[in-house]
């Protein structure tokens, strides 16, 4: 009987242990959670607010100006010859002759290194072919009343091309007017060409086209 007595004594202890616990757990998240919300009211009321003062009222932002974003139309059209690195005649569905700088790329002008390297490798690749061409309709003539578009030959980017080659800069003035894949991969492909020493990096330091015509 004394075991039995005893036995029970222990199993209340131990329950009265538990259940004082949980009050005590209980009171400790009924604490941290008055001292959350007391935390909460005094960052409303800018104390220990470490962005500065919460307004009730956030003040109307000034909306930014979006982007213009590219708009393309594609046609494709015949490459009656191409005259430099970086500009074609062709026959547009008139049958007129219109002159096109391709967008993205400077290439060396005649009078310079590579300038008839450039035009030679451009002309082999297009001169009689069809090619796609990409443009923005929106978009205005250069300052020698050159169309501006990118240029596909069998889906490949000609322009890109010729800075793979090492015969033609990534031309800057135009990095607007591309998309933000364009310009990294007109830009790294430079790198690499340079990196690689292809055409006219094989000079140490070769003069820009943009360069050369200050100088005209």
């Amino acid at each position: 009987m004394r075991k039995i007595g005893y036995l029970l004594l222990s199993t209340s202890l131990v329950l009265i242990c538990c259940a004082s616990g949980m009050a005590q757990s209980g009171r400790a998240d009924t604490a941290e959670a008055r001292e959350r919300l007391r935390e909460s009211q005094r960052i409303i009321e800018n104390q220990d607010n470490p962005f500065g003062r919460v307004e009730e009222e956030s003040k109307p932002l000034k909306p930014k100006p979006v982007p213009r974003s590219p708009l393309r139309a594609t046609v494709d059209l015949q490459v009656i010859t191409v005259t430099d690195g970086d500009t074609l005649i062709i026959s547009n569905t008139a049958n007129q002759h219109l002159r096109l700088r391709i967008q993205g790329i400077d290439a060396p002008e005649t009078g310079q290194s590579f300038g008839s390297d450039a035009q030679s490798y451009l002309a082999k690749l297009l001169t009689g072919k069809t090619v796609s061409i990409e443009f923005d309709p929106r978009g205005k003539p250069d300052d020698l009343g050159r169309v501006i578009a990118k240029v596909y030959l069998d889906g490949l980017d000609i322009g890109l091309e010729q800075i793979k080659a090492g015969l033609a800069w990534f031309c800057k003035d135009y990095k607007k007017e591309q998309t933000e894949s364009d310009r990294y991969t007109y830009a790294e492909s430079e790198k690499e060409a340079r990196q690689a020493k292809r055409g006219l990096w094989k000079d140490a330091a070769p003069q820009s086209p943009w360069d050369y015509r200050q100088t005209q």
